[in-house]
């Protein structure tokens, strides 16, 4: 796994939250997009943690300022240096929708590989671990 989210967090989540399903993703992004990707990974920061929130027979959602407008996504983010992996996933939440949270399943475990649709090969990055709550 990548920084910030060691092997010994997801071997946490397995053991409370049961084993995910895994999968791996490639995903060619033009250059703003990839710029976007690139932004988020403070401190060498490779994973998202993203959450799928249900209140009654809704999904909490949010959107973000640079979204063109009537896009909403699952409410995401990633560890700090350091922080502990459930401390960290209620703090994300917490600021993105303002929610108080419980866990009750790992979803997924996904490897992302992000590319620039322009040279698919020549400047392949690495790939991105997503979890899924």
């Amino acid at each position: 796994c990548s920084m910030f989210v060691t092997d010994d967090h997801i071997e946490e989540f397995v053991a409370q939250y049961g084993r995910p399903a895994e999968a791996r993703f490639r995903f060619g992004v033009n250059e703003h997009g990839y710029g976007i990707i690139k932004g988020s990974q403070k401190d060498g920061r490779r994973h998202d943690i993203t959450v799928y929130i249900r209140k009654g027979e809704q999904v909490v959602v949010n959107a973000k300022h640079f979204y063109p407008q009537g896009l909403f996504r699952a409410p995401s983010g990633g560890l700090k240096p350091g922080e502990d992996f459930h401390e960290g996933v209620f703090r994300e939440i917490s600021e993105e929708t303002g929610c108080e949270i419980e866990i009750t399943r790992f979803l997924l475990r996904s490897d992302v590989t992000l590319f620039y649709l322009d040279e698919p090969e020549s400047r392949l990055r690495p790939p991105i671990d997503w979890l899924t709550l």
